[in-house]
């Protein structure tokens, strides 16, 4: 019944009992504090979690992933590296398959704050956030390029083997660190409120970089954060493509309404090909390669 709710609430197909392989996991605390413990978690597929497969990794600075014969180290909760990730976070690590709006690119492990394995717990459950508002993620870009992931993975079905090509293959082209990586519209990230933010939107055969320059002047205050969580969406009526806040992040008090929307200026080549891509990945199945898409 359990794993059956666990497919309603993540929106997934219940798969069979199957667990293939297991994930270790390394909790690194500072000196003084609780020693490191090691756990084992069966799979990255959030349709066979089970009790076990729990961890607790409140006050943990870094956490450290034994993935079968994998192995990712020094992974921060946030980009500073010296935030504790927060109380009261125990749950699991699985992989989220974004929405279908969106291609399989925008996907990522994920960890699931779930206080205990049952029926209300499932339907209490929610993806740890990031502080400034955006889930806490590592993404398939980042796992694309840990080439002894890609067996790991695919053994454990959450991904394919072409799609993690792919990825490979487009930031052979840009970079080896990615930045913010757009998948198509209405896929959150965090805005810089202060500056620029740097943004690669994913196209057929390669990255388009694009620096976006803050649409905000003085109409907010910052107290704390610098960052928002915002999107890019499509208005068919004004032909238009806009940038939208989605929430402030805590510590930004908004003087204007943050429900105003910019639209993506396409007087610039760099804005222009940015929209552009956009408007295609709609019909994402149709652009990117069946490798990716499945079909």
């Amino acid at each position: 019944m359990l794993r059956s709710q666990w497919a309603f609430y993540l929106g997934l197909r219940p798969l069979s009992n199957f667990r293939p392989r297991c994930l270790q996991v390394q909790q690194t605390r500072a000196a003084g504090s609780i020693p490191p413990t090691k756990r084992t978690i069966a799979t990255l597929d959030p349709r066979l979690i089970q009790a076990e497969d729990f961890i607790n990794i409140s006050g943990i600075l870094r956490i450290g992933f034994h993935y079968g014969n994998a192995h990712l180290q020094d992974v921060a909760y946030d980009k500073t590296g010296g935030t504790r990730f927060p109380d009261d976070s125990t749950g699991f690590f699985y992989y989220h398959n974004p929405p279908s709006h969106l291609p399989p690119t925008a996907g990522g492990i994920r960890f699931r704050v779930c206080k205990e394995f049952s029926a209300k717990g499932i339907r209490e459950a929610y993806d740890l956030l990031k502080p400034e508002g955006v889930p806490f993620e590592i993404s398939l870009w980042q796992l694309s390029v840990k080439k002894s992931f890609w067996d790991e993975l695919v053994q454990d079905r959450v991904v394919t083997r072409g799609l993690l090509e792919f990825c490979a293959r487009l930031l052979d082209t840009k970079t080896k660190s990615p930045h913010t990586i757009i998948s198509g519209l209405r896929q959150p990230f965090a805005l810089n409120l202060t500056g620029n933010t740097v943004l690669h939107f994913v196209r057929k055969e390669s990255l388009h970089k694009h620096v976006y320059r803050t649409p905000f002047a003085n109409d907010f205050v910052v107290k704390t954060n610098k960052t928002v969580v915002a999107h890019f969406d499509y208005d068919e009526e004004q032909d238009e493509v806009f940038l939208q806040v989605l929430k402030p992040s805590p510590g930004v008090k908004s003087i204007a309404s943050f429900q105003e929307r910019f639209p993506l200026n396409r007087q610039t080549s760099s804005s222009r090909i940015a929209a552009n891509t956009l408007l295609e990945m709609r019909n994402w199945s149709k652009v990117l390669p069946p490798s990716v898409t499945g079909h």
